[in-house]
């Protein structure tokens, strides 16, 4: 047989190669935007960085859930989403210990609105729905944003701002920015 003829004996559509991995210029484009952004709500009114930041996680949420839905695993979007706004809302207003209670009540509220929904599947809804609360919204403040938000709303200056300056090799790094750095 040969090397370029399929085994069903449909022969193989010429020019057409495999497409894999990312398409660099729009993962730039998209980077650039949303970096563009985030700086523009840091430089103009601080508060409306929270609004951002609660868009962005409503995204990854909703990228999560369509995920996890393939394994038949059901988060429970709304106190997840609710949870993780109150969160990124405390950390700007009240820090640690604000945040904590936060996700601890946020962890409640997904246990009681999951027990509405039957046992089936229960224990791993659950589970998805507390790792999305933790890898999303409390993920930020482990890569050590809060800090940041709590000195941004104590109107530091942001040019030459030490955090700023730790902060964005970070959020460069994180995904197509690697290509940069």
């Amino acid at each position: 047989m040969p090397d370029d003829a399929k085994p069903d004996g449909v022969a193989p559509q010429a020019g057409k190669g495999i497409r894999t991995g990312r398409n660099l210029p729009a993962a730039i484009g998209v980077g650039a935007v949303l970096g563009g952004l985030a700086l523009l709500t840091l430089l103009t009114v601080k508060a409306t960085f929270l609004i951002y930041m609660g868009a962005a996680l409503l995204v990854a949420l909703h990228e999560l859930d369509s995920a996890l839905r393939t394994r038949e695993i059901r988060i429970p979007v709304i106190p997840v989403a609710l949870g993780g706004a109150a969160m990124v809302t405390a950390a700007y207003w009240a820090a640690g210990g604000a945040v904590a209670a936060a996700f601890a009540l946020t962890m409640l509220a997904i246990l009681a609105w999951r027990m509405f929904g039957g046992i089936e599947g229960y224990v791993k809804d659950v589970t998805a729905a507390v790792f999305a609360l933790a890898y999303l919204a409390l993920g930020i403040f482990r890569r050590g944003f809060q800090p940041k938000v709590v000195e941004l709303r104590e109107d530091a200056v942001l040019a030459g701002h030490p955090a700023i300056a730790k902060g964005l090799p970070v959020v460069l790094r994180g995904d197509g920015g690697r290509f940069l750095i």
